[in-house]
């Protein structure tokens, strides 16, 4: 006989002081405090928030019911934005245990938004929010463009070429030992080659 935790026991095990149950409400209800780090040694988190979760009948297999509310560093500003993360984490893990996931997924949206003064007023941090915004939207775009050319085969062999080459630009080559003596045998070859070796 496998007996299964409630939900709830189980994110109190993961969240610890983070969690805090509702006074034994039916359907279950609580909150989860997020931090873009999960740990302390991880780095300074600058942003947080609380989800308030409330359990339907029947879960995992009812969508729960999951509200925020900022708690440090960001605005009103960007709860729409949180609140659509939160949505599609839920739509993609229906009929499963869905509040981890939902959690993890705040706690990525989060840690990509983890920089000190969102949350004042200045035209500095607004300013500075709406070009990391524009960033993002232009990357999104990008991606959607190329996934709308690719999906339709309108993308040529030398646009996917040129993507892949821009693709390994951005990540760079790896620094390994081989790497490096592969370059180090090249270099030395163009010196002696130049009689400066």
């Amino acid at each position: 006989l496998l007996l299964r935790r409630p939900p709830s026991q189980a994110l109190e095990s993961i969240y610890g002081s983070d969690f805090t149950a509702s006074s034994s409400s039916s359907p279950p209800s609580f909150t989860l405090r997020l931090l873009p780090f999960s740990t302390e040694g991880e780095g300074e988190s600058h942003v947080s928030v609380v989800l308030d979760v409330r359990l339907p009948e029947g879960y995992p297999e009812g969508a729960p019911e999951v509200g925020v509310t900022i708690t440090k560093g960001l605005t009103d500003d960007h709860i729409p934005d949180i609140k659509g993360v939160i949505e599609e984490s839920i739509e993609e893990n229906l009929g499963g245990p869905s509040i981890y996931a939902v959690a993890e997924a705040v706690r990525e949206w989060l840690l990509s938004h983890n920089s000190p003064g969102q949350d004042d007023g200045s035209m500095y941090a607004q300013m500075m929010r709406r070009q990391t915004d524009k960033k993002k939207e232009a990357e999104k775009r990008t991606e959607e463009d190329y996934e709308d050319q690719t999906g339709k085969g309108e993308i040529t062999e030398a646009e996917k070429e040129e993507r892949e080459v821009m693709r390994r630009r951005a990540e760079g080559t790896p620094c390994t030992l081989e790497n490096f003596e592969a370059w180090k045998a090249k270099f030395d070859a163009e010196m002696a080659e130049k009689g400066k070796a």
